[in-house]
């Protein structure tokens, strides 16, 4: 058996690892914390939704267009006009977030990673 030791290699394995550590760390965290805190602070939301699959590495964050209240309430409205025979309401076509908001989460994800990735 031949063994062979290469000066630094605990080093270079040890230093691999780590950024190992906090890309899965980015991935299974930081995402879903930082679009968490953009719908808090940016969209100003008193509980955003956020799901998150750590093993995957996946976060998903819902943007309603009204609080979970005016939702429930029009939900109730609907089922009255659907009884009562009455013509549905027509929705509006515009988007729910304006391209600003879609920037400044794009931005604050960038900032993160720059943050949390790094040699």
């Amino acid at each position: 058996m031949i063994e062979m030791q290469v000066a630094g290699a605990q080093q270079l394995y040890d230093r691999v690892h780590q950024m190992y550590r906090r890309i899965q760390h980015f991935k299974a965290i930081d995402i879903g914390q930082t679009m968490s805190q953009w719908q808090t602070q940016d969209l100003h939301r008193n509980r955003p939704f956020t799901m998150r699959w750590k093993r995957k590495g996946v976060a998903q964050t819902k943007v309603r267009p009204h609080s979970l209240y005016e939702v429930k309430a029009s939900l109730a409205n609907e089922r009255y006009l659907r009884r009562h025979r009455l013509p549905p309401r027509k929705w509006s076509t515009r988007p729910i977030l304006r391209a600003t908001m879609m920037e400044a989460l794009v931005n604050r994800l960038q900032e993160t990673m720059k943050r949390c990735i790094h040699w």
